[in-house]
């Protein structure tokens, strides 16, 4: 009877990027990625550049979708570990708000500029129908984002709803930045200042909306806002219009007239 051997484990789950090895498969992905979509790079070419055998590569991954997962997973975990140890350090040195939700923005767009980022969003999402997993990095780095960046802005935000404004900006943010990587045209690209610009103001006019007001005070504005619409709609009900005394004697006064002129005819 033969003996059925277990399939090896790939080394990657136990070494990552310790292995030398996988490190330079890693970076020749990266490379291969920002200039190249993931169909047009095949395992021979990766390898080659890598400096490595082919069975050195299936000896690391199950096979090329198993790589690119990896690849987008390690891209992320280097752009999280910049994101908590980074962005904090960089917003300390900032005293108002406003110069801190511009640090804020300008990190996020600097994160995710250039070819080798956009290589990473690009495999990831083409990736996402079959294999949900790729985007989990990028769901895991949002998640932190939403609160490191909350953290800091927290003792700058008035009013109730701070941590719901902080997460609301940074979906704007985000929209916009994954949208310039994907279409790769439009007057907002992440390789121009304007950009960062634009997303702090964007970011500040979302945190500042009801921030000097409590919750009490909007609802009641909004009431009375309301009543005021209603109070202009009855001033102009068309039916209080047609009924109203002013009208009738309008309506009367023609006939009355003319009656007048008729009985004065007739004598």
């Amino acid at each position: 009877m033969a003996i059925r051997r277990k399939p090896r484990k790939p080394k990657v789950a136990a070494r990552g990027l310790n292995d030398s090895r996988t490190h330079a498969l890693y970076r020749a992905g990266l490379q291969f990625l920002a200039e190249s979509d993931c169909d047009e790079v095949s395992i021979a070419r990766i390898t080659k550049a890598a400096e490595c055998s082919v069975g050195a590569f299936y000896e690391r991954f199950a096979d090329k979708n198993a790589y690119l997962v990896f690849l987008i997973r390690n891209s992320f975990r280097t752009k999280i570990n910049r994101l908590e140890n980074t962005l904090p350090e960089i917003t300390r040195r900032k005293s108002n708000r406003k110069s801190i939700i511009a640090e804020i923005a300008k990190f996020l767009v600097d994160e995710f500029s250039g070819a080798k980022s956009a290589g990473i969003i690009h495999v990831a999402l083409k990736l996402a129908p079959t294999h949900p997993e790729a985007l989990t990095p990028i769901t895991e780095y949002r998640a932190i984002a939403n609160e490191i960046i909350y953290k800091i802005l927290q003792p700058r935000i008035k009013g109730r709803g701070a941590r719901n404004r902080v997460e609301e900006a940074l979906q704007i943010v985000f929209s916009v930045i994954f949208d310039a990587i994907q279409q790769n045209h439009g007057p907002l690209q992440l390789h121009n200042a304007r950009t960062s610009a634009i997303l702090a103001r964007q970011f500040e006019a979302r945190i500042a909306d009801s921030a000097k007001l409590p919750m009490g005070a909007v609802i009641n504005s909004t009431k009375s806002a309301h009543n005021k619409t209603q109070d202009k709609e009855l001033a102009i009900d068309p039916e209080r219009i047609a009924h109203s005394p002013r009208d009738k004697r309008r309506e009367s006064a023609p006939e009355a007239k003319s009656s007048k002129r008729r009985n004065v005819k007739m004598i």
